[in-house]
């Protein structure tokens, strides 16, 4: 579906605003840290920045290969160094929702996991190579091949 150019700035609004979110992530997640202070102040990050609600942010975190179920709220377990976060933050702005996967570990990657994540990176690239923004009649925007 082709966006005009004002639906392409609520969007890029959107996204800025998960940025945000990641940027709350990055300043207050620390072992020691329950879960739920990191996730308050990520949805805060977005509030307070002119996001609408409600918003979804899914939640996943704890020691490398021991984590459970995805959430949709984080619990009030206190961090731990090596701690792995996997979540799915979404944004709203203006009726228009923005989504983007931001994981995050609270120390070392454990060896045989960097091997796993080069792959996938590797194969990220390979699949984007050929995308790129290009521009419509009447100024929209759209991925081509």
């Amino acid at each position: 579906m082709v966006k005009s150019p004002e639906e392409v700035v609520l969007l890029e609004r959107s996204s800025d605003l998960i940025e945000c979110s990641v940027d709350a992530m990055y300043r207050t997640a620390r072992p020691g840290v329950r879960e739920s202070e990191v996730y308050a102040w990520m949805l805060w990050e977005q509030v307070a920045n002119g996001g609408d609600m409600p918003t979804l942010l899914s939640w996943l975190s704890g020691p490398w290969g021991r984590m459970s179920q995805r959430l949709l709220q984080a619990t009030t377990r206190v961090l731990q160094n090596d701690d792995m976060n996997f979540n799915e933050i979404e944004s709203r702005y203006g009726g228009y929702c923005a989504q983007q996967v931001q994981p995050m570990c609270l120390g070392r990657i454990p060896a045989q996991r960097v091997i796993r994540l080069t792959s996938q990176v590797s194969g990220s690239q390979v699949g984007t190579r050929d995308m790129r923004l290009e521009t419509h009649e009447g100024g929209s925007y759209g991925a081509a091949s």
